[in-house]
Order: structure tokens, then C-alpha cells, then sequence
């Protein structure tokens, strides 16, 4: 980096606002969201719409649990957790933490490790991804989930059942 070059306003600044370390780029460092990647972590645009399961206000920094729904190996439909606890970096192309963004982004930018990233891609890439906005303060680790259509109407209990009395 240029330490020569202007330092980059990262996030909305008031009139008369003191400028804060965190609100602004290092000297000659570009702004983008580069700058605010997490070391090791890579940015992912995911495309979003109305049927994406997201609405209201979304801002950069909150965080995601991302779906798969697409066609299983037995041929019919599937959903599964690809990732969850994902932080979102930016809606549309807009990275500013403090800026809500009201209604639904045409996509979002999230930070993921590369392997994720290559996840997401091949989901994005066969099926439709959906997203689930994780509360706050919610530190669960979620275990891996699948729903088909047989689970989802508990005919894989029913026919265990069946078996049971048959025998």
C-alpha cells in the first residue's frame, strides 16, 4: 500500500463526526470489500429474490444460514444445510455496516473459507439457494440437515412402523 494515497471512507460518516479508525480505509488501501475480508476468507455473491426466504431489514454483519434445495440422488426434491452462521459483507454492492437495507437485495456478498465457497457455487450452480437470517446472539451449532419430501410428511416413521407389524 501507498502510504502516500488518501485513506477510503469504509462506512456512512456524519458532518462533523470524529473519524474513527474503523471508518476508514489504512493509507493507500483500496475500499471494498477486500478491505474488509477476514483473513483467509474468501467473498461469495449469492443472488437472492423474493423466494429466497429473506425480507425487511438486512444489513452487513448479520449472518446467514444458507440452504440447497435441489434434485437428491433418488431423484426427488431435497434441502440441505450447506452452511450456517455465514456473516454477510454486503446487499447488492453496498458494504456500509450502518446502512439497513429495506425490502429484498437483488444478492448478498458473504465471507466464507474457500472450500465453502466451492460448495455454494455447485449449489448455486444445480438448485435453488435459500437463506435463514441467524439471530444476534444465537451461538448454536447446527448439526447437518436434510429434509425430503418422505420426511417432510414423516412417511419414512410410517413406513418403519409397517415393516414392524409385518414381521
Amino acid at each position: 500500500p501507498d502510504a502516500s494515497r488518501p485513506r477510503i471512507a469504509l462506512r456512512a460518516m456524519e458532518p462533523m463526526e470524529p473519524v474513527l479508525a474503523v471508518k476508514v480505509s489504512e493509507p493507500g488501501q483500496p475500499a471494498g470489500i477486500a478491505a474488509i475480508l477476514t483473513p483467509g476468507l474468501r467473498a461469495f455473491t449469492i443472488r437472492v429474490d423474493q423466494n429466497s426466504g429473506i425480507s425487511g431489514s438486512l444489513r452487513p454483519s448479520d449472518t446467514v444460514d444458507i440452504y440447497w434445495t435441489g434434485r437428491g440422488t433418488e431423484g426427488g426434491e431435497v434441502t440441505r444445510l450447506l452452511s450456517s452462521g455465514v456473516r454477510i459483507i454486503a446487499l447488492d454492492e453496498d458494504a456500509d455496516q450502518d446502512r439497513n437495507f429495506q425490502g429484498i437485495p437483488r444478492s448478498i456478498t458473504i465471507e466464507a473459507p474457500p472450500e465453502t465457497v466451492a460448495t455454494l457455487a455447485q449449489g448455486q450452480s444445480t438448485g435453488r439457494l435459500s437463506l435463514s437470517v441467524v439471530g444476534l446472539d444465537d451461538t448454536t451449532d447446527v448439526a447437518q440437515i436434510q429434509v425430503d419430501g418422505r420426511s417432510l410428511l414423516g412417511m419414512e416413521a410410517q413406513q418403519e412402523v409397517t415393516q414392524e407389524r409385518c414381521t
